[in-house]
């Protein structure tokens, strides 16, 4: 978290943060296109989280959502995709996603699965029946996981600008 009590109690080294970084990214992808739906994933070994965010809004502090009980610690890419599957329904063909991710796909989560292999299967059947796929890789080198028609990295502020290329595509669609 980038908030002024976390940047102040652990220095601001958060701002390079693989969170500090994906918010960043969904910055700039609403303010040119503030019609975007953006949701949020993580887990924990007993449940999973994804939740709405507004545009133009930060998620709430990690601190706090830690104060409240829920406990987050990781994500779960494979369910973030099957729950995307189930809100898109039958337009899952018509539509595009950008996921944004660290790129590693695994503990803790609920589901005991190879989180790797199973986001890839689950990836590629949505971009077999259909849909568009940008990957914004945040602090992770390029990868195969999702069959992405651009990805691009982003490994501190100044890979922000790699970002172009995503705007351009999506203008392009």
């Amino acid at each position: 978290c980038w908030c002024p009590a976390c940047t102040s109690e652990y220095g601001l080294g958060r701002l390079c943060s693989s969170g500090y970084l994906a918010w960043q990214t969904v910055g700039v992808l609403t303010s040119r296109f503030p019609d975007i739906e953006v949701f949020g994933f993580a887990s924990s070994y007993s449940k999973n989280y994804i939740l709405p965010v507004p545009a133009r809004e930060q998620p709430q502090c990690r601190e706090i959502v830690i104060e409240s009980g829920i406990r987050i610690e990781g994500n779960a890419d494979c369910t973030a995709l099957a729950w995307l599957r189930s809100y898109l329904g039958v337009h899952e063909s018509d539509a595009t996603a950008i996921v944004i991710t660290d790129g590693h796909p695994g503990d803790p989560f609920p589901v005991r699965c190879n989180a790797f292999r199973h986001t890839k299967q689950i990836a590629q059947e949505m971009h077999d029946s259909g849909m568009r796929y940008a990957s914004v890789l945040i602090n992770r080198d390029p990868t195969d996981l999702y069959p992405s028609e651009i990805q691009v990295s982003v490994n501190n502020g100044e890979d922000i600008g790699n970002l172009q290329g995503v705007l351009d595509w999506l203008i392009g669609l």
